[in-house]
Order: structure tokens, then C-alpha cells, then sequence
């Protein structure tokens, strides 16, 4: 949300006068503060767990990557905006594809194009969301989490511009669980605390 985003930059100064005694100063301390635009082509993506793109992924452990479990199906929401008054991007063409050798590149472009009346062009100030579904396999165990990364291409004016985002899902597989306790539960300094962590697989 660019929405009267700005970014500060500050910087403080110190120093001593060095006399007899040194007498210190008073930090000083100016900034600078940085209107943020949007780019005028912008893709930005997000992971579901609904067909029309509605309800986020869950985040249980508040590390801000969300998260599925095999056998899973991830809806990707990704929309598509031109942020100019005056410029008509063209030729837009659309990759998407995921760390663990998924490719979403055709049902994307296909869901881009008839969202937006079948062309390939984005005029000035227009939206174009798409909402498409993975199923999440076990392939995605592979990698320390599963990325999913969407480039768009365009002319502006017969130059070439790119942009993309990413969004990534922490993947577990639900079979598996590890359970862990201690005994005893109380504890005093010096004394023994043994664990136990119980690793289960629940496939047949």
C-alpha cells in the first residue's frame, strides 16, 4: 500500500569541545523524509487458502510466511496494476513458477487475459486480479520453504520493463508429528530434566 507512504532518513551528530575540563555537546540530529511512489507497472501476489482468493494461508507461528500442508491446495492471488494516468503498458506477458518445479505460467497468462477482455495491453489506471490454484505435493519438502515467484514483462513505449513479487509457504506434512515432555515438570537448580520428543509418521 504506497497510500502516503514515506520513508525518514536521519542522522545524529555528537562531539566533545575539548578544553579544559571538555565540555560535551548537544547531539544534533536532521532528517530527510522521502515521498514512495508506486511503479507504474506493479505485480503484487499473495497466497490463499480459498478459490476466489479471499481468506490468507494461516501464519500459526507469527513468522509472516504463511502456511499448507502436502496434499494442500494454495490459491495464488496475483494482481496486476497500472499505476500511470497517461502510459498504456503492452505485450504484457506473464511467467510464474515455483522453487519446487511447479509452473503456472500458462493458467496465469490465460487468467490475465480473460480478466482483462482478452488483450495483452493495461491502460492507465486499470486492475487486473487473477486467482489460480496448486496443489501443493510432496516435492515442496525439498526446499526450506515453498516460493512461488510471478515477472511480468511489458513495453512501455516500445521499452522493455519487468517487475515481480514473490510469496512464500512454510510446507509440513500432516502424517508427521513430534510431540515432546519432560519429567519431572518442576525443576530446581542443579537437578536432572529428561526429554522425551516422539517423532510419529501416520501414513498407512
Amino acid at each position: 500500500d504506497y497510500a502516503d507512504a514515506t520513508l525518514s532518513i536521519c542522522a545524529q551528530a555528537t562531539g566533545t569541545l575539548q578544553q579544559a575540563p571538555p565540555i560535551d555537546l548537544e547531539p544534533v540530529m536532521r532528517c530527510a523524509t522521502i515521498n514512495i511512489q508506486p511503479p507504474d507497472l506493479e505485480v503484487v501476489k499473495e497466497a490463499y487458502s480459498d478459490a476466489v482468493c479471499t481468506t490468507l494461508l494461516p501464519d500459526d507461528d507469527g513468522d509472516d510466511i504463511h502456511e499448507a500442508t502436502i496434499g494442500a491446495r494454495v490459491y495464488y492471488g496475483i494482481t496486476i496494476t497500472n499505476n500511470s494516468t497517461t502510459q498504456t503498458f503492452d505485450n504484457i506477458s506473464i511467467t510464474d513458477v515455483t522453487n519446487d518445479g511447479g509452473n503456472l505460467t500458462t493458467l496465469v497468462q490465460s487468467a490475465f487475459e480473460a480478466g482483462n477482455g482478452g488483450s495483452t495491453s493495461l491502460t492507465p489506471g486499470s486492475s487486473v486480479p487473477v486467482c489460480v490454484e496448486y496443489l501443493v505435493t510432496s516435492t515442496a519438502l525439498g526446499q526450506p520453504v515453498l516460493t512461488n515467484t510471478v515477472t511480468v514483462n511489458a513495453t512501455d513505449t516500445g521499452t522493455p520493463l519487468t517487475v515481480e513479487d514473490e510469496i512464500s509457504v512454510d510446507v509440513t506434512d500432516a502424517n508427521i508429528r513430534i510431540s515432546k515432555t519432560a519429567t519431572p515438570i518442576v525443576g530446581f537448580p542443579g537437578s536432572m530434566i529428561e526429554y522425551t520428543i516422539t517423532i510419529t509418521n501416520r501414513n498407512p
